[in-house]
């Protein structure tokens, strides 16, 4: 286990070169409750941030968790950081495309829960990086997330949940590529940077082949008017206080 957990997610390895995790993250990783044994998979994985937040805020549960990307050196990473976490044993990452999944080895309808935050911007739509592996971790056609949620659709069980963190401007394409890999979108919330600021992240859970029916939530307000974080973003996910303390120190 973590030395001390209340650290997180300070301490964790991110490659200099390669994509690194926001507060988005780790927001998704406090966004859906678990059943107490669940079989989680974070598709996209990165550093593995979003499984290291979901173990951390469910202690008591008995989670597995397979980390999901197609770069190993973001892979190598995760690893590492599940070593420097003491908790190894209980996660797997394995290197595969989210377009090729069954032929990586997956089989279907494994998964109780699905993470994942696809990449954000459409490609062309933003300056690239000169690395590579930055630019596909954020730049993604509507195929890319059509490959994501088909990917997602073929490793959840029947009724089995997935959680999305996504730009609010592009909440039109991702609900309806959801949709269309039947993971029917069932609660969204809006996150606002500031309360008179424009959201600029929606959270979304949907359930593999569920009926109709979306409930927006109350939005979630990270900072207060002096940029403090809000209670009520502490409440949610209180990983937000110890990463705003992280950024000071970088």
């Amino acid at each position: 286990m973590m030395k001390n957990p209340v650290n997180f997610p300070r301490g964790l390895i991110q490659p200099r070169q390669g994509y690194r995790f926001s507060v988005d993250s780790l927001l998704l990783s406090c966004f859906i409750p678990l059943r107490k044994n669940s079989i989680i998979a974070d598709l996209g994985c990165g550093c593995g941030v979003i499984g290291f937040g979901v173990f951390l805020r469910n202690p008591e549960a008995d989670l597995t968790f397979t980390g999901i990307d197609k770069s190993p050196d973001m892979l190598e990473t995760a690893v590492s950081n599940s070593k420097i976490m003491g908790i190894e044993d209980r996660f797997d990452f394995r290197q595969a495309d989210a377009a090729n999944l069954a032929q990586a080895g997956f089989r279907p309808d494994t998964y109780d829960m699905i993470l994942t935050n696809p990449p954000y911007y459409r490609t062309g739509s933003g300056r690239l990086s000169a690395h590579e592996g930055r630019n596909g971790a954020s730049f993604s056609s509507q195929s890319t997330l059509n490959d994501f949620f088909k990917a997602s659709n073929y490793l959840l069980k029947n009724r089995s949940k997935i959680g999305v963190v996504f730009l609010s401007d592009r909440m039109e394409e991702l609900l309806c590529s959801m949709k269309n890999n039947r993971l029917e979108p069932k609660k969204i919330l809006p996150v606002y940077g500031r309360e008179d600021r424009p959201s600029r992240i929606i959270l979304v859970e949907g359930v593999k082949n569920a009926g109709p029916g979306l409930t927006l939530l109350p939005p979630l307000i990270l900072h207060n008017t002096d940029n403090s974080i809000t209670a009520h973003a502490l409440e949610f996910c209180p990983f937000l206080e110890c990463n705003s303390q992280r950024k000071q120190i970088q």
